[in-house]
């Protein structure tokens, strides 16, 4: 899905506080090095209606006011893992979404950006 302007929301409580920053990064590349506690096309049974909700929400507002997932990086590994917000992301992969922003610690920005910016 081509968009003209990401305007996603921080999260409300981040495990940061105030070390969070938002980051343009690619869909296809998270997806890619997404490894730990991933959501498979479609959504998992388990979570089923935080997955359908989250494709509700976009179907009826786009991205906008969307909070944004929080991502990190797995330690010594090329994965990242999302802290919260996975099944928010499934649902914009499985939308065709080809860039999201996400919310991460600023001294993982620089990799995060260099490894999977769009």
């Amino acid at each position: 899905m081509g968009l003209k302007r990401l305007d996603f929301i921080a999260p409300n409580h981040s495990l940061w506080g105030d070390k969070g920053v938002m980051l343009t990064l690619s869909v296809a590349k998270l997806d890619a090095a997404w490894y730990y506690n991933r959501v498979p096309p479609g959504g998992e049974r388990e979570n089923e209606s935080k997955y359908r909700n989250a494709k509700k929400w976009i179907r009826q507002h786009g991205h906008r006011g969307f909070m944004a997932s929080e991502i990190a990086i797995d330690e010594g590994e090329n994965h990242i893992y999302f802290m919260e917000g996975r099944n928010r992301f499934a649902a914009l992969r499985d939308l065709g979404y080809r860039v999201v922003k996400v919310w991460a610690h600023r001294n993982d920005s620089d990799e995060l950006r260099r490894k999977y910016g769009p």
